[in-house]
């Protein structure tokens, strides 16, 4: 617990409590401002249209924690998104997808195979897994683990991207 609470105070080390306190909040606003802009504008019209087109064996979406997941380092430069998807057959799994915002483009994460949630299970499989990788859980505010985003998410291969699949 004191390791992701040293973690995020890092960069407030040596100022006033009050003026931490403040530029965390103002950090925690404009994260949440970002996540729902992205959310509202990316996100759910993707989604909706993947449902609509019944792409990529998507016929629903659900988010995890009731919205969507966004994972992300510092600067934001790529965005990892695990969803719980319906497929044709009814079978709900994890899926991951990737948005680049400099490309503007969706891709799925293929590191990973589709996770097959049985009835009830709780969200713990996205910190499991991605504890495969690094650390990181859904207590920590970004994952600035730079090896994490180009050795499994952004590596390329023959020109492409190894494990991420353009979705359009």
């Amino acid at each position: 617990m004191w390791e992701i609470e040293e973690r995020e105070n890092r960069a407030y080390v040596g100022l006033y409590e009050i003026v931490a306190e403040q530029l965390k909040e103002d950090k925690r606003q404009e994260a949440e401002t970002y996540q729902n802009q992205l959310s509202e504008n990316v996100l759910k019209p993707f989604f909706y249209a993947q449902e609509k087109a019944k792409l990529h064996h998507i016929i629903k979406h659900n988010t995890i924690m009731n919205e969507f997941v966004l994972i992300y380092p510092k600067d934001r430069h790529v965005i990892l998104i695990p969803v719980r998807v319906t497929d044709e057959k009814g079978i709900v799994s994890v899926r991951y997808f990737v948005y680049l915002p400099e490309e503007k483009r969706m891709y799925k994460w293929t590191y990973f195979k589709p996770y097959v949630v049985a009835n009830n299970v709780p969200d713990s499989h996205v910190n499991e897994t991605l504890g495969q990788l690094t650390r990181w859980t859904f207590a920590y505010s970004t994952l600035d683990d730079e090896s994490f985003w180009k050795q499994y998410v952004l590596v390329k291969e023959l020109g492409g991207y190894k494990y991420l699949i353009p979705t359009d």
